[in-house]
């Protein structure tokens, strides 16, 4: 299969892996001259609940989009409290990251915390939601979300997940859904239906610079000369903010966890939310 060869060599020559002997055991040469073009753009990935969207394969300032669902109890419970976190690249560069791993989650016989004490791991630590903020965990580690609707189209790629269950302390219901439109833009909708008036934070991590516009209701990131646009659409009176990527007053914060010096978070905060349909856009800012 000559498009695995491809995208390894791709990997390679632009040092985003580091080569073994197991490149020299599977060399291929047919993946050399591969055309990418060919490939779908867009996927779902069912069991898994996790969708992939992209502009192009063949082009290195594509705008890519990896959104996630599934279970939170998946990969022997070392899975991360992240179900509707998300990834953007563009223009060659990562806007919304993944923080990673805590090593300190594999050392539990030297301490007594669980998993969800550690920032990485806790929803707040993600691109996703936060409801009611406290020091206890941030989704439901049990809990199971679904990508419910999915079409993908030349100028419109959409995946819906239903969020419900990670929050089903705080509402009756919740749904994301990712948009990538016109291969230029994303949208990023949350409907919210709450059991009663909610705190609702929404996080975007990254490595860029922010730059808040007057109105608090754009922004700028950027970042080795690229530039990024984020934007809300609505409700009417949301306004970001953004701060370090750091726990929330009230959340646990041990002292052996991993730093993330360098990172921040691009930040909404809403309150007396019931019901409520929050839509941010994010693109390149050409």
């Amino acid at each position: 299969m000559p498009q695995y060869g491809w995208h390894r060599y791709t990997q390679l020559i632009q040092d985003r892996v580091q080569p073994t002997f197991m490149d020299l055991l599977w060399y291929d040469g047919k993946g050399l001259d591969y055309e990418p073009g060919g490939l779908p753009r867009n996927r779902y990935f069912r069991g898994a609940e996790c969708v992939s969207m992209r502009s192009a394969w063949d082009d290195p300032n594509a705008l890519v989009v990896a959104f996630n669902a599934g279970a939170n109890y998946n990969l022997l419970a070392h899975r991360h409290l992240d179900q509707g976190s998300f990834m953007i690249e563009a223009e060659g560069e990562r806007w919304a990251m993944d923080m990673g791993s805590d090593r300190q989650t594999y050392n539990q016989h030297l301490h007594d915390y669980p998993k969800w004490y550690f920032y990485r791991l806790r929803a707040e630590g993600h691109n996703t939601l936060v409801f009611n903020p406290d020091s206890g965990r941030d989704q439901e580690p049990d809990a199971e979300a679904r990508i419910i609707n999915y079409e993908s189209a030349d100028n419109l790629t959409t995946a819906t997940a239903d969020l419900s269950a990670a929050y089903a302390r705080h509402a009756r219901s919740v749904h994301r859904t990712l948009s990538l439109v016109d291969n230029e833009y994303v949208t990023i909708t949350d409907v919210i239906e709450a059991e009663q008036s909610a705190e609702v934070w929404w996080f975007m991590h990254t490595e860029a610079a922010i730059d808040l516009e007057r109105s608090d209701t754009a922004t700028r990131l950027s970042r080795n000369g690229k530039a990024f646009r984020a934007e809300i659409l609505e409700p009417e009176g949301a306004v970001f903010s953004f701060t370090d990527a750091t726990p929330l007053p009230t959340s646990p914060n041990p002292d052996k966890q991993e730093g993330n010096e360098g990172c921040r978070k691009l930040v909404i905060h809403l309150s007396d939310v019931i019901r409520m349909s929050l839509t941010v856009r994010l693109g390149p800012d050409t």
